[in-house]
């Protein structure tokens, strides 16, 4: 291991911590991965510490010396440092948030305020503690196994649970109580393992939190349309079922990337884009009142309202079949469903216009303030 291949990692991909996987030094990469280099701080400090974390690596003899002394002055106890505690709190609320994500109670949760609660917050505590963990081992410390610590976050977060504003602090004070306790200097910081191995194994722990994020952002993200924002599962839903590859029109697109259309500071590229995999589910919607995707809301409402009289329950002859009343009902919901979706999309939009022209007003009467006070003077 060489300085100046590290330094190229720590220029190039150093702010997901490939500097630190290629030196072994394992947590501290997902520590960066998941801060994006200790929101840029971190990845700034490593300029000065590379040269250092390459001596341990090769285990340098002179800086074995050095280290053995260090550790005999400080009866082979870290000193506490206020830049881990700051970064134990930032990765167990990133972690602990993460985890939480993880499970989408649905409809347990909406029936049972206490159960959704007892589930996410049973997550977040362990997110908080594998977050911890995580940093309270970083480098050349060591804080003892997870089963050691994970008692202790359990403790916090039970107080945390029964606390009247609950911000999970007696959940960090509780980790942060225990690696403070256990802290050690590592007996060994060599690495002996080939570079290929180090990479491999880094980017197999990139994939697994890759993965985390994804499913985390899949219950619980959203998209902003017109206004609104969409759940990631219901964006996703809407664009498997649209018709993407024969509504997309890649220069259309392009056009849109590179000019801001209407003027409002709006990416109209990404709106576009939400428009063609219909995200918000406006052209299935429409498509199921039986309308084009450039049918106006008040044509809509008004082929809703037909085809509600055609298929309502009331409106099935007493002689139609099981069948016949299913497939009737099924037609109705899916209708209502779909005029459901419009109204709602219409009102966003309305309240997105209106929030525009406010701005606008606000802009001139300013404008004719200022002029106004020019004249004045």
């Amino acid at each position: 291991m060489n300085s100046f291949f590290a330094y190229i990692l720590w220029a190039t991909l150093g702010m997901f911590g490939a500097h630190h996987a290629y030196l072994g030094r394992y947590n501290h990469g997902i520590a960066w991965l998941l801060t994006l280099g200790g929101f840029g701080f971190g990845w700034f400090r490593d300029a000065f510490m590379i040269p250092y974390y390459v001596a341990l690596a090769n285990d340098n003899p002179a800086e074995k010396e050095m280290r053995a002394v260090k550790l005999r002055i400080a009866n082979g106890v870290p000193p506490f440092s206020l830049g881990r505690v700051a970064l134990m709190w930032l990765v167990g609320q990133i972690v602990g948030k993460m985890f939480s994500c993880l499970v989408d109670v649905g409809e347990v949760g909406r029936e049972n305020d206490a159960a959704a609660a007892l589930i996410y917050g049973s997550l977040y505590t362990i997110g908080w503690a594998v977050g911890i963990h995580l940093v309270g081992n970083l480098g050349e410390e060591t804080t003892g196994p997870f089963r050691a610590l994970l008692p202790w976050v359990i403790a916090g977060g039970v107080f945390d649970a029964f606390s009247e504003e609950s911000e999970y602090y007696a959940t960090f004070v509780a980790g942060l109580i225990y690696t403070h306790r256990a802290k050690r200097f590592r007996e060994k910081v060599a690495v002996n393992a080939n570079i290929c191995t180090r990479m491999t194994k880094y980017g197999i722990y990139c994939g697994l939190v890759s993965m985390l994020m994804s499913v985390a952002l899949y219950n619980h993200g959203s998209l902003n349309v017109n206004g609104s924002n969409v759940n990631f599962k219901e964006a996703l839903n809407n664009a498997l079922n649209s018709e993407f590859w024969n509504d997309f029109d890649f220069n259309e697109f392009w056009e849109k990337m590179n000019a801001d259309a209407d003027g409002d500071g709006e990416d109209d590229g990404t709106e576009y884009f939400k428009w063609a995999f219909d995200v918000s589910g406006e052209r299935s919607a429409k498509k199921a009142l039986g309308m084009s995707p450039d049918a106006t809301f008040a044509e809509c409402k008004s082929a809703y309202r037909k085809l509600a009289l055609k298929y309502h329950p009331d409106r099935i002859p007493r002689d139609a079949t099981d069948a016949e009343k299913k497939e009737a009902e099924l037609k109705f919901l899916k209708i209502k469903d779909a005029y459901e979706k419009l109204s709602d999309i219409e009102d966003r939009r309305k309240s997105k216009e209106d929030s525009k022209k406010k701005k606008k007003k606000k802009k001139k009467k300013k404008g004719k303030s200022r002029t106004a006070d020019h004249v004045d003077l």
